[in-house]
């Protein structure tokens, strides 16, 4: 689909998450979105709004089109995909990895098995 959902486990990540999704967007021109829970919404926190707390690192993309990331008048569908798949996506990946948005929590010299989980299902894991 090439939209990337964040999903965060608490009222800070909902900030912290909300400073990368714009800044996700903004450099790759993807649209951005949020996955909330009720749990991790519906509760009160203490939190850093501090607004130098998050500061997105902008990595060197793979591969940049002509003209941008960005869809322009008058793209056709088939162009349109290629720049989706071809440069948006990769360029997401590098912000993903450039600012450690998915991470290993516990790690061990030799894994056998992994465990993959986000938002609420981490915390419940």
């Amino acid at each position: 689909c090439g939209i990337p959902i964040f999903y965060p486990t608490s009222v800070q990540q909902i900030l912290d998450f909300g400073v990368h999704a714009v800044a996700l967007s903004r450099s790759t021109g993807v649209w951005a979105s949020m996955k909330l829970v009720s749990e991790i919404v519906e509760t009160s926190a203490s939190v850093n709004v501090d607004p130098t707390r998050v500061q997105p690192v902008i990595p060197e993309f793979p591969s940049q089109p002509a003209g941008g990331f960005n869809i322009r008048w008058p793209d056709r569908s088939l162009d349109q995909e290629a720049r989706l798949y071809q440069h948006r996506l990769p360029a997401v990946l590098a912000y993903a990895r450039a600012n450690q948005i998915n991470r290993v929590v516990w790690d061990t010299p030799t894994p056998r098995v992994g465990i993959a989980s986000s938002g609420k299902g981490y915390l419940d894991t």
